[in-house]
């Protein structure tokens, strides 16, 4: 792939077939309509799949995950309901 010179595929695979959590998780984001890529970032210790979508798939992007601004909000959405909604996305 032009955009990831530096990344061993082989070694990619490798994690995501060994890893089921992780292989689960990219899945699930693809699944959402997210776009998982894999980024090189060395402040977290190297490879990181970050979610490149250009928006916040139709189902998330009304979830609020700080608890002040969400007490805030004019329409009260309750935490169970985030909570929820993150334990089915794993």
């Amino acid at each position: 792939m032009h955009r990831h010179k530096n990344i061993k595929w082989d070694f990619v695979q490798s994690l995501l077939v060994s890893n089921k959590n992780l292989y689960d998780r990219i899945l699930k984001m693809e699944e959402t309509g997210g776009e998982p890529d894999l980024v090189d970032l060395g402040v977290f210790g190297g490879l990181v799949y970050v979610d490149m979508a250009k928006e916040s798939p139709k189902d998330c992007r009304s979830l609020c995950y700080d608890k002040r601004a969400r007490e805030k909000r004019k329409k009260i959405h309750h935490f169970h309901q985030l909570m929820k909604k993150l334990r089915k996305l794993g």
